[in-house]
């Protein structure tokens, strides 16, 4: 379920990571849901940083992560290294679609 959430912030690793559009809460509203890439190298960096003044992003290793709903644990979850597109819990709240 999409909560109309545009930009939710969450603190991990001593970062703060914007989350745009994309981020689902659980169904009992104590985790959420999004997919993100980690850009490595500083071609990787630098063509982010470009794309995200655009308001865009590549759609490629978009893994899906995890957080409490305040943002804090946020982690990995998948590691496929493709465009994972729109994760979301499943009515149960233990499994995630996407």
């Amino acid at each position: 379920m999409y909560h109309g959430l545009k930009w939710a912030v969450c603190k991990t690793h001593y970062q703060y990571l914007k989350i745009r559009f994309g981020a689902w809460f659980s169904p009992d509203g104590t985790k959420i849901i999004w997919r993100a890439s980690r850009p490595k190298t500083k071609e990787e960096v630098k063509e982010y940083k470009d794309l995200l003044k655009k308001n865009l992003v590549a759609p490629t290793h978009m893994e899906v992560w995890i957080a409490n709903a305040d943002g804090s644990n946020a982690h990995q979850v998948t590691f496929l290294e493709q465009a994972n597109r729109a994760p979301n819990f499943a009515p149960d709240g233990k499994h995630i679609i996407f």
